[in-house]
Order: C-alpha cells, then sequence, then structure tokens
C-alpha cells in the first residue's frame, strides 16, 4: 500500500470513529423503571375527572420525551400530558387512549420534547368514566418511585374536577400518584466548534489526498 493509500485509510478510519458513536441508537429510559404500583400502600381510588401526577427538574444534561407512560389500577380511557411548569404550558399530550389495568401502557409522541437542564417539568394522567390509580405513602416513597440523577422527583400533583387541560397546582408532600411517566434519552451534546473545524479539516485532507491519488493514477 502507498503512503498516499494509507494515509487516506487512516484518516477514513479516525473520522468513522467520531461520526459513528454519534450516530448510535440511543435507548428509551423509563424515569420509574416500569416498576409496579399494584404492590403500593394503598389500594385504587377515583381516577374518573381527576388529574394525578408528579413533578420533577431535569438534571444536568437536556432530556429528549419521546414517551408518555400510564399504569392504572382500572381498564378505560386516559389522557396524559406532559407540563412545562414555569409557564403552565403543555408541551404534548396523548388523548383518550384505551390502556389495560396494572401494566405499563406507552404511547409514543408525534415528536420529540426537549426538556432542558435545570428546568422543571410535570407528568400528569387524566381518567375517564372507570378510572382508577394506586399511590404511595410517605413511608415507602423511594426509589424508582422517587427517581434521582436525569430526572429529580419534586412532589406529586392533583386536580379534582378537571380534566386535560387543567395543569394540576395542588400537591401532598411525600407521595407518589397514579403511576405516570416519560420516556426519554439524552440529548447529544452540540459538537464544540474546535472538534467541528478538526473533522472539516480532516474531510479537506481526505479530499486533497484522493484527488492526488486519481491524478497520479491517470498519468502512468
Amino acid at each position: 500500500m502507498k503512503l498516499s493509500t494509507l494515509r487516506l485509510a487512516v484518516m477514513a478510519a479516525l473520522l468513522a470513529g467520531s461520526v459513528v458513536p454519534a450516530m448510535a441508537a440511543a435507548t428509551v429510559t423509563h424515569a420509574l423503571g416500569d416498576g409496579d404500583p399494584s404492590g403500593w400502600l394503598t389500594g385504587a381510588n377515583n381516577w374518573n375527572n381527576r388529574g394525578r401526577g408528579w413533578s420533577f427538574t431535569v438534571g444536568s444534561q437536556d432530556l429528549l420525551v419521546s414517551e408518555l407512560g400510564i399504569n392504572p389500577a382500572s381498564a378505560t380511557t386516559y389522557s396524559l400530558v406532559l407540563w412545562d411548569l414555569a409557564n403552565s404550558a403543555a408541551l404534548a399530550s396523548v388523548s383518550s387512549i384505551s390502556v389495560a389495568a396494572d401494566q405499563w401502557t406507552w404511547t409514543n409522541l408525534s415528536s420529540s420534547v426537549t426538556l432542558n437542564s435545570g428546568g422543571s417539568y410535570a407528568v400528569t394522567g387524566y381518567g375517564g368514566a372507570g378510572g382508577a390509580y394506586n399511590y404511595v405513602a410517605s413511608s415507602v416513597v423511594g426509589t424508582p418511585w422517587a427517581p434521582t440523577g436525569d430526572v429529580n422527583y419534586s412532589t406529586m400533583l392533583f386536580c379534582n374536577s378537571c380534566n386535560s387541560s387543567t395543569m394540576p397546582t395542588q400537591s401532598l408532600a411525600g407521595l407518589q400518584y397514579g403511576a405516570v411517566d416519560i420516556g426519554y434519552t439524552v440529548a447529544a451534546p452540540v459538537p464544540e466548534p474546535g472538534n467541528v473545524a478538526m473533522m472539516l479539516a480532516g474531510l479537506g485532507v481526505l479530499g486533497v489526498l484522493a484527488r492526488r491519488r486519481q491524478s497520479s493514477t491517470s498519468t502512468r
């Protein structure tokens, strides 16, 4: 292998090594770990025309939410909303989905929603006729029901005689209500300008080497 060809191969391998990891598909994480709420401290409670959920802050990295999930105590239709607490705005929602009892049902969002590092958010479920939820009392709140890290649990939120257009504002300390959750990936970091410049320079070198190799071949 001639020197120019060797350089070309080495540069291609280096660039491939820097690009391929960024292209790898990220694994979706469920903040509550798909835990089973049917074993919580109390029995089922009425979820009809009520909102039940929890608030949280985002850790040191932005998150991309692509799913909303729910695990109710009774089978009926439910709606789910992801809220931005800073401006009381609904960021994403899924409406009137049919859900089985005592198992997680996940619904993909039409497009991912970015949650900013340090931001405050909430996920809430709203039950239809016959809806029911479990809740856990302060004596057993903990992992995974009060997650920390990417998502940091703040408090439970609720509203009564409300629907999915209402953001809950009432809370009770030390509780986790309703078993609703988000599915997220950690947002890819924005490349540093220096790294981008190095990659572009590398591509330029590859182009020069390729042209030289082509010119050398054509003059033989």
